[in-house]
């Protein structure tokens, strides 16, 4: 469990987010305070644009009712050329390695994801595990030989916002062995998450 505090700088945030330890992991950010979420998520944000070198796309969870919702969400922020027509795991998986653009760092925004998984837990399986598996996929750089026989690779990751959400909740699904088709064999592997605490803004004299 990761503890940081929503009164503290985004810079403060960044550093206890992408040290040695928690920087190769997708994170899943827990917080009892709806405010505390938005500010954290959308200064987190600005912080990652102005930096540079980043692609940061925001999810609106509670527009997410269903895992069509996703889809269309993912293929309007996802910078593709194209609109996807099939609504199934594959597509989405495909869509989520997103080749078109290959940045140094990538940024997946979920918002209230506990919205999608407290309404139908089975379509939120759905997008979870293609979106944890293509993040681990581009980061290790296991999913696709470019043109020029080099490996397509980006730091792709994950941050789930849940409120009022225990994290135990989502233990199964945290605890299970994915898929992971690599392309040099595919395999079995249980990954790694970052469980992150936000604990509410405190005021300081």
């Amino acid at each position: 469990m990761i503890k940081i505090e929503a009164a503290w700088t985004a810079a403060d945030w960044h550093a206890a987010l992408n040290n040695d330890t928690t920087r190769n992991n997708d994170c899943l950010i827990f917080c009892e305070e709806q405010d505390d979420l938005v500010w954290f998520a959308t200064t987190y944000i600005q912080y990652l644009a102005v930096m540079g070198g980043n692609e940061v796309m925001p999810f609106y969870g509670h527009q997410i009712h269903r895992f069509a919702d996703f889809v269309y969400q993912a293929n309007h922020i996802l910078p593709v050329g194209y609109r996807m027509v099939d609504n199934n795991v594959h597509a989405l998986y495909d869509l989520l390695l997103n080749f078109e653009t290959e940045p140094p760092y990538r940024y997946l925004f979920w918002n209230n994801a506990q919205h999608l998984f407290q309404k139908n837990s089975a379509d939120f399986s759905n997008v979870f595990e293609p979106m944890i598996v293509a993040a681990y996929c581009n980061r290790n750089g296991i999913s696709t030989i470019k043109e020029d026989n080099t490996r397509y690779k980006v730091h792709q990751r994950n941050f789930f916002f849940f409120h009022k959400t225990e994290w135990a909740q989502l233990s199964q699904l945290l605890e299970m062995e994915y898929y992971i088709p690599s392309i040099d064999g595919p395999f079995d592997k249980k990954l790694d998450f970052n469980i992150v605490l936000l604990e509410p803004y405190r005021q300081t004299d």
